[in-house]
């Protein structure tokens, strides 16, 4: 079980849904990362998103949802529910499978 799949279990057990949809995206980064695709200090979520997605050559819907959630559970004043929490995961999971195709 890769370290992606663990971060999954983990996440699904339950907790705040904005500190699970900030961790999903935080699972995203590492993966991203750990293929050779870390997000400079300076970008923004978005730009981050936008170069993977060029390197990658995926269906970005998922990475674009993914940062959506982070950026409203992160940056906005809006409560994250646990629907989104799980739109969270499910994109993580979604964003796995592409990459194990890759």
């Amino acid at each position: 079980m890769g370290a992606v799949d663990i971060a999954i279990e983990e996440l699904e057990l339950g907790g705040e849904p904005s500190e699970v949809v900030i961790a999903a995206y935080r699972n995203m980064e590492s993966g991203l990362a750990s293929g050779g695709l870390r997000r400079y200090d300076h970008e923004a979520p978005r730009e981050y998103v936008e170069r993977a997605l060029a390197a990658l050559q995926v269906d970005g819907r998922s990475i674009a949802r993914l940062t959506n959630l982070f950026e409203e559970a992160r940056f906005s004043a809006h409560s994250i529910n646990p629907t989104m929490a799980r739109e969270a995961l499910a994109a993580l999971r979604n964003i796995r499978s592409q990459l194990e195709m890759v």
